[in-house]
Order: C-alpha cells, then structure tokens, then sequence
C-alpha cells in the first residue's frame, strides 16, 4: 500500500506535471526553426561553338555564355568542357605491302592527328602496326614525340606477300618482348 506521503508526492507531481503542459507547448513551439522546401533544377545544356572558319572554340568559360528562360537571364552555376575529359586512343597502321604507296600519307595523317588531338600530360595513345604480324610498336604514352618517332620508323615489309591460302594466320608480338 501506499503510504500518504507517496500519495501526496505522486498526486502533486502528476499536478504540477498536467500545469506545465501548455508552457512545453508554447516554449517548443518557440524552439522549432521555420521549414520550408523549394524545388531544385539542374538543366544540362550541351553546345558546339565554331569560328567563321569552323573550327570549334575551344577557350570559352561560363561568362562566355547567357542562358534565358522565358526572356530571363539564368544563373550558370555549373560549367564544365567535355574536352576536358582525358582520352585514351590507339592507332592502328596498316603497314602491308598493298599500303607500300600511300604508307607516307598514313604516316602524316597519323603525326597530325597527334598533333591535333593528343594534349600531353592528359590523353595518352598507343601505336600498333600490322601486316603479316601485329605489332604493339608504343605503349600507352602522353608523349607526342615518342608516338611522332615511332610512326616515323614506319616501313612496308621486305618481304612479299604470298598466296591467300599459303599466307599463315597473323599473330601477335609485342616489340621487345614475347
């Protein structure tokens, strides 16, 4: 049983516990910060600029553009050039007897396009040349002087080709190893 004393005690508590209720009311509601939600957007817009000669203008920033949505000027918060991304390429020579007269163009149009697509330090690319073999000539470099070299040491082979059905199935070799 309970004593009048613990009686009293619990009475007063779950009194005084019931006379507070409003005040916790008003002091959490006091405490609770404003919420609120808006809806976010990402909208990607891709572009290809080009000069008056058609090449494409690889130096513009986000300042460089304005983007309006129904007549009004919209915030670029995120830019990004996808020409920025590294490539990794391989070229692949034809160097057989039948490419004997045109060998010198494959090796210029080769050295441009280094030139014009490899940015060193970035991209990298390999070499590979086949004829009757196929030959891994340059490994994975960002070097355009040792791709340069390399497709300069291009040749047709020595030796001709033979029949079709004489001929032996191309293999593989890498320079310098198996």
């Amino acid at each position: 049983m309970d004593s009048p004393d613990h009686t009293f005690s619990r009475r007063r508590l779950l009194q005084t516990a019931i006379s507070l209720l409003p005040a916790g009311r008003v002091l959490r509601g006091q405490q609770d910060t404003p919420s609120f939600s808006a809806g976010v957007k990402v909208v990607n817009v891709l572009a290809t600029v080009r000069d008056t000669h058609g090449q494409i203008v690889k130096t513009l920033n986000k300042d460089d553009f304005l983007l309006e949505e129904e007549g009004r000027a919209q915030t670029i918060r995120y830019f990004a050039r996808e020409t920025d991304l590294p490539l990794t390429l391989g070229l692949l020579v034809d160097t057989s007897m039948s490419q004997r007269r045109v060998l010198g163009e494959e090796r210029n149009a080769s050295s441009h396009f280094v030139d014009q697509v490899l940015r060193e330090g970035k991209d990298e690319a390999f070499l590979i040349h086949f004829d009757f073999d196929v030959e891994l000539l340059q490994d994975l470099t960002s070097s355009r002087a040792k791709l340069k070299s390399t497709l300069a040491q291009l040749e047709t082979p020595e030796r001709p080709q033979l029949n079709r059905r004489d001929s032996p199935a191309p293999h593989s070799r890498r320079r310098g190893g198996t």
